[in-house]
């Protein structure tokens, strides 16, 4: 079990003084370590605040501070009050058919330093016989068109899912 340092009781003491002044924690901070020639950071005596139960009272007063300003200082509205706009639907993706043109393991493909700068990167195969697809890639993708649909899509899913299955058989 780890133990933290205790803090000194005349420390703690200056923070409680330093927060009854109300100084904010940078300027306790700074009188805290000028005085015992610490390096206590702000942070450091926000939580000691906070676990003796100084920051609360703080947070309060300082919380009905504000409320009070800003009902004295309250700009007048000269625009009506506009609601917000709905929010866009979602961008769908239509499903489309893998076509003829997209290449698979009988058609070829690209390995992967024949891609071209842009394509579909739909793999086939496995190891040195891997392929690629190739073909222009459906806009903030990594597949084209007809791909994104069956990587996407629950049949798609289950195909692969099936292939997978046959070709783990097939090796056994």
């Amino acid at each position: 079990m780890i133990t933290k340092p205790a803090w000194p009781d005349d420390h703690t003491a200056m923070l409680r003084e330093c927060l009854a002044k109300h100084m904010t924690f940078a300027e306790a901070t700074r009188a805290i370590n000028a005085e015992f020639a610490t390096c206590y950071t702000r942070n450091a005596l926000i939580g000691k605040a906070g676990r003796l139960g100084l920051c609360e009272k703080r947070a309060d007063k300082q919380a009905t501070a504000k409320i009070a300003r800003a009902a004295k200082i309250a700009p007048s509205r000269s625009t009506p009050f506009r609601s917000p706009r709905p929010a866009a639907p979602p961008a769908v993706i239509r499903p489309a058919p893998v076509c003829a043109a997209v290449p698979s393991v009988e058609t070829g493909g690209f390995t992967l330093l024949e891609l071209p700068h842009g394509g579909c990167r739909y793999p086939f195969g496995e190891g040195d016989a891997m392929r690629f697809c190739g073909g222009g890639r459906h806009p903030g993708h990594s597949y084209c068109r007809g791909h994104l649909q069956v990587v996407l899509s629950v049949e798609g899913r289950e195909l692969l899912l099936k292939k997978e299955r046959a070709r783990k058989r097939v090796r056994a």
